[in-house]
Formats: structure tokens, C-alpha cells, sequence
């Protein structure tokens, strides 16, 4: 431990610890039997100081590394007893890809790809491996069937395009299943089709492709459907499916496919209904908005939410002008959005036109998931991390 900081607000004691590993640590009440523990930096540069602080009327905790050029890094705080919003848990291992949902009991469940390719996954409190064979790993899907919390790894075997799930089988117990999918390349995204029994997984090779998953009893079948077209003004784009997210109020039977200019809208069977011209720069989430259907992406320092039905009702979300948006989630009725920046702050609206909370992690934050109202995981380069979102 190199550097230590108390301060007491509203009779309760809070105290912030930094070490040579680069850790900083925020305790609260100490010296109670059963003090709360949050990390808020797993590890990184050695850290010089730390310490309580006010700034423009608020309260905030600093950081400084002691490297030449070092990091300072700022939380800010909220006032009242519960200075940040307590951690649900973390996983503090480099994570090249994450998804979270909650099970049929509303816990948090959350799935993390390793950057060694191993797959993790996260509940009731304890973390397993998932053995996922020779399936070199690029992502991870989870998905409630059958009242069963699923897995869907994918990624590349061999040469070949390939994803491993872990679904209930007929008679209730975990089945893994391995498909592989006939041809050269990589599955970089999956997404939810239907009940649950289909899913929709896009690579490329020398060109994009998209499959479709079908459970039929205790296996699954992968069939490849045509590719949309590239629409004549996106012509000399890269035409790469990047992500795909289900388009709200379709229950899961459409869903948007998104490459570098030109947005999908395609059945759950893979026919085209319809393309738009964006230029989104992060991921992109499908939420209802404004009597419409909009996605949200990254745009810049905003936080575009188009609305595809009625583009005047569109409006941009400003995160700070020094932040880059890296990262965005939100709930499927639009009633909460998140971004995460290229300088660690995880942005959260609420209805507003500013954010209800503004939490900053120690690393840029590269992928958000928010499985219920009051929950967000983050994923950074020092890992993953869980926090609650109550209502300020």
C-alpha cells in the first residue's frame, strides 16, 4: 500500500487505499466486522496518491500514478451515504467480449471471453470455466430458453467459421453442441431470433455472410442465407456485418444488421426488408423511442438516437466534450441509456437530456451490457465490473 485517504459523510467512514500494483481500493465502514470492499482499478501502474477532494461544489476521489507521465484519474462521487454505486461483482482479467442477462430469479448472470479464449461465466456468485475445445474464441452470447439460462461461444475451429452452445436438452439436462459452419472465416457476432430455438450468427472471409442456427431436438443445424445487397450510395464501403441487435417490438423475429455505412433491417428468416444509410461508430442497440423504433449508437461525443420511423423526433445525448464515445446499451423501451467513453466514464440517461450518473473506471471502457434497470457491465481493458444504478 502506497497512499491512504478517509473521509466521514453523513456519520459513516469511507477509506481509499492505492498500492505499487497499480490497485485502488475503496472500503466503506472499515472498521465494521463486515465492511463493503469495492476495486474500483484491478491493477495498473503503480500509484503514488490517493485521496478525497471537492471540485465544483461535489465531492471526488483522485488518483495519481507515480510513472513519468502518469495517469491522474477522477471519480466522482454522489453526496449521501453511498459515496459510489456498490459493485454486484467483477472480473479482473483482461476480457476481449462479455454479454449479461438475469436468470428466471432476477440475479445477474454474466459470460466473459478471456484473452487467452477462455470462456467464463458468472453466477449465484461464483465464476466457472466453460470448456470450449479447439473453438478459437472471438464472442460470447447468452439467452434465456426454456425457463435455462443458454451460452453461445463462437468464433473459429481449424479454418473453419464455427460456434459452441450450451442449451437444455429434452430432458432438462445441458447439452454442448458444436456447429460448424462450411466454410473459411470467422463468426464475429450472434444474435436472438424467434423463442429462443434460432439464431442469426454473421463472418466474413472475402466477403460478409450471415447463417442461421436451428434447434431440432438434442442438435443444432447451421444453413447460410443470402447477404442484402449494398445499396448503390454505400458502394466502395466495406460492407462488413460488424453487429446485429433485435429491433424492438418485434419480439425477436426481425433484426438490424449494421456494417460500416449501410444498416439491415432483415427478417428473422433473413430476408430484407428494408436498409438505411448510417455511419454508426460503435455497436448499435434497437429501442423504441418517440411512438417509433430508433437505434442508438456512438457517434463522436454524442450519443445518436435515430429514430428510423420519424427522422425529426432523432436527437443527440452529449457526453463530455474531451470524451469519445467507445460504447453504448440501453434498454429495449428506451427508458435507460448507457455509453461508455474512451477516457473511462460510463454515462447513464434516464429520460434527461443529461446523465443521471456518470461513473469513471480507471481504463476506456470498450462494451456495455444492461441486463435490468438497476445494472450495468462494463467491460474495460483492466476487465469487468458490475455496478448499481439507483435512482438519484
Amino acid at each position: 500500500m502506497t497512499s491512504v485517504d478517509l473521509l466521514e459523510v453523513d456519520g459513516r467512514l469511507h477509506l481509499v487505499t492505492g498500492g505499487h500494483d497499480g490497485g485502488v481500493t475503496l472500503v466503506h465502514d472499515p472498521g465494521e466486522d463486515e465492511p463493503v470492499v469495492e476495486s474500483l482499478l484491478p491493477w495498473g501502474e503503480p500509484v503514488s496518491a490517493v485521496m478525497f477532494s471537492e471540485l465544483d461544489g461535489g465531492l471526488v476521489l483522485v488518483s495519481g500514478e507515480s510513472a513519468v507521465g502518469g495517469t491522474i484519474r477522477e471519480w466522482p462521487l454522489r453526496s449521501g451515504a453511498d459515496l459510489l454505486p456498490p459493485p454486484v461483482g467483477e472480473l479482473a482479467a483482461p476480457v476481449i467480449g462479455l454479454d449479461a442477462l438475469t436468470d428466471g430469479s432476477g440475479r445477474p448472470v454474466v459470460a466473459a471471453v478471456l484473452a487467452d479464449g477462455s470462456v467464463v461465466l458468472r453466477e449465484e456468485g461464483r465464476t466457472r470455466p466453460l470448456e470450449t475445445g479447439e473453438l478459437v474464441t472471438a464472442g460470447v452470447r447468452l439467452w434465456r430458453w426454456k425457463r435455462r439460462v443458454c451460452v453461445a461461444a463462437y468464433g473459429q475451429w481449424g479454418p473453419e467459421a464455427a460456434v459452441r452452445l450450451w442449451t437444455p436438452g429434452s430432458s432438462g439436462e445441458t447439452v454442448v453442441t458444436d456447429v460448424r459452419l462450411g466454410r473459411p472465416g470467422v463468426v464475429h457476432e450472434v444474435t436472438v431470433v424467434g423463442d429462443g430455438g434460432r439464431l442469426l450468427a454473421a463472418g466474413d472471409w472475402e466477403e460478409p455472410v450471415l447463417w442461421t442456427l436451428t434447434a431440432e431436438e438434442n442438435r443444432w443445424d447451421g444453413a447460410p442465407l443470402p447477404v442484402p445487397g449494398v445499396h448503390p450510395l454505400a458502394v466502395g464501403t466495406s460492407n462488413a456485418v460488424q453487429w446485429m441487435t433485435p429491433v424492438a417490438g418485434s419480439q425477436g423475429h426481425e433484426v438490424f444488421v449494421g456494417g460500416v455505412a449501410l444498416v439491415h433491417h432483415l427478417s428473422a428468416q433473413g430476408h430484407r426488408i428494408t436498409g438505411h444509410l448510417l455511419l454508426p461508430q460503435t455497436n448499435a442497440v434497437s429501442i423504441l423511442h418517440e411512438n417509433g423504433r430508433a437505434l442508438v449508437f456512438g457517434y463522436g461525443h454524442s450519443v445518436r438516437v435515430e429514430n428510423l420511423d420519424d427522422p425529426e423526433a432523432s436527437t443527440n445525448l452529449d457526453a463530455p466534450p474531451e470524451s469519445e464515445v467507445t460504447a453504448v446499451a440501453a434498454l429495449e423501451d428506451g427508458s435507460l441509456l448507457a455509453a461508455g467513453t474512451g477516457d473511462g466514464r460510463l454515462l447513464v440517461w434516464r429520460g434527461q437530456d443529461h446523465p443521471e450518473h456518470v461513473v469513471q473506471f480507471g481504463s476506456p471502457i470498450r462494451q456495455i451490457a444492461v441486463p435490468t434497470p438497476g445494472i450495468a457491465v462494463v467491460r474495460t481493458d483492466a476487465g469487468v465490473q458490475a455496478v448499481r444504478l439507483s435512482h438519484s
